[in-house]
């Protein structure tokens, strides 16, 4: 899983930020995800399991991209089996080395492969893999529609990409409380992450609120995942709305 957040700036300065950040908070993140969801990271990691046991991925070469420490890398290489083969992709060579040592523990190591990358920039050629996700990495990207136009690229034609992601519920008694407590829990509970940061901008989780109230909404996200050449886009709302998978395929002969 990616990072639960986004950090402010464009271009190579966001690009720094986010490699130091994430290096940063790496070893202890896990831990601090499943404290800030309150335990809702196990329901949205059993909803995105219950999608991919429907999907035909035996054997199949999927694409992690923003893999973070590896728990959605890990479930995939599980269900693509042993003929399968799982690539991770993420920027921060402290998110890697903590995936390294999940898979190498679960013995899912010989099915996967992890590359330090960007996902603006992917080191991939086109059309390479039957499915490609991201799951709460998509609000770190300096920019959105050019990591969609990235994943559309390296999905080959009728592959799929799935991307779970938080979101914003459509009933007020959901989202107002829930921004109440992104805006003034979430960050207290961070604190403890802000006492090794030493790099500039914003301490880790601090930035957490101003990530939520930015991105797309899911019917915006749904329609530029459409502009960025996906067919058939979809999207399941969970935990009344904040969070939501989306879902979409490359149209076969393109």
């Amino acid at each position: 899983m990616g990072a639960f957040g986004a950090a402010p700036g464009p271009g190579t300065e966001k690009a720094a930020y986010i490699r130091q950040l994430f290096d940063t908070i790496a070893p202890g993140y896990d831990r601090m995800n499943r404290l800030m969801t309150l335990g809702q990271w196990r329901y949205w990691k059993w909803r995105l399991a219950r999608r991919l046991e429907e999907l035909p991925l035996e054997g199949a070469r999927v694409l992690d991209v923003a893999c973070g420490t590896g728990e959605i890398t890990a479930l995939l290489a599980r269900r693509v089996g042993p003929s399968g083969h799982v690539t991770g992709l993420d920027f921060s060579p402290g998110m890697l080395a903590v995936a390294r040592r999940r898979l190498e523990e679960a013995g899912l190591a010989a099915r996967v492969r992890l590359v330090q990358g960007d996902a603006l920039a992917m080191p991939f050629p086109d059309g390479g893999f039957d499915l490609v996700t991201m799951g709460f990495a998509l609000r770190n990207v300096a920019d959105l529609d050019r990591a969609l136009a990235e994943m559309v690229r390296v999905a080959r034609p009728g592959g799929r990409v799935l991307l779970l992601e938080l979101s914003h519920s459509p009933w007020p008694w959901v989202r107002v409380p829930f921004r109440w407590y992104f805006e003034r829990v979430v960050p207290a509970m961070g604190r403890w992450a802000a006492r090794r940061w030493r790099g500039p901008g914003p301490a880790p989780y601090a930035w957490l609120p101003q990530s939520v109230r930015g991105f797309p909404g899911a019917e915006e996200l749904a329609a530029r995942m459409a502009a960025a050449g996906l067919e058939g886009v979809r999207f399941w709302r969970m935990s009344a709305g904040i969070v939501c998978l989306h879902e979409g395929r490359r149209p076969a002969g393109t």
